[in-house]
């Protein structure tokens, strides 16, 4: 016969108030995430090297992932001590067990994406360094021979690059606020 014991009960709320607590430090570790990106964005303005900025936000991902696991791992050790009594409490703990798995699932689905995304966007920008560089390299061939159509070629080439780098941000500032919905939509 299942054990209707409120230490059980009690032991079952205690682990469900540790997981609402670990989703709440994700959503602080997510906060202060998103303020170090806003210092990395101000900080790769003044620095050449973009795609060096993109390594510490993929580990970031990357531990983020790590902790949504771990949290998944236990809403599953959850679901199975609360399958073990029938008790009215244990019921809505287990329906709201689903639910967080569910969300759970839903956020690592996000991050894979945005993860794939991050990975194109600094791809992108690196073929876009890439080409600055090698139409640099053919604009000072061009500098003794056509001075006033090289700068004109250089303002429009310099034009396309910030737009490039513009659209590149724009995408990297979606994922973030993809991520922020997904995290507050789970911990609510």
């Amino acid at each position: 016969m299942p054990d209707f014991s409120t230490d059980k009960i009690t032991q079952l709320e205690k682990e469900n108030r540790k997981v609402r607590r670990q989703l709440k430090n994700v959503n602080e570790k997510y906060k202060s995430l998103k303020l170090k990106k806003n210092q990395i964005e101000a900080d790769s303005y003044k620095e050449k090297a973009l795609p060096a900025h993109y390594q510490t936000i993929e580990q970031d991902y990357l531990e983020l992932q790590k902790f949504v696991q771990q949290l998944t791992q236990e809403n599953r050790q959850l679901k199975e001590q609360s399958h073990l009594t029938k008790h009215s409490n244990t019921i809505d703990l287990e329906k709201e067990l689903e639910l967080s798995k569910q969300k759970i699932q839903e956020l690592e689905t996000q991050n894979q994406k945005m993860y794939e995304d991050l990975r194109n966007s600094k791809a992108e920008i690196a073929e876009v360094l890439i080409d600055a560089k090698k139409r640099v390299g053919w604009s000072s061939f061009d500098i003794e021979k056509q001075p006033n159509q090289l700068e004109v070629r250089l303002k429009k080439e310099l034009s396309d690059l910030t737009g490039e780098l513009l659209k590149s941000k724009e995408q990297i500032d979606s994922l973030v606020t993809k991520m922020t919905t997904a995290i507050e939509s789970t911990l609510h």
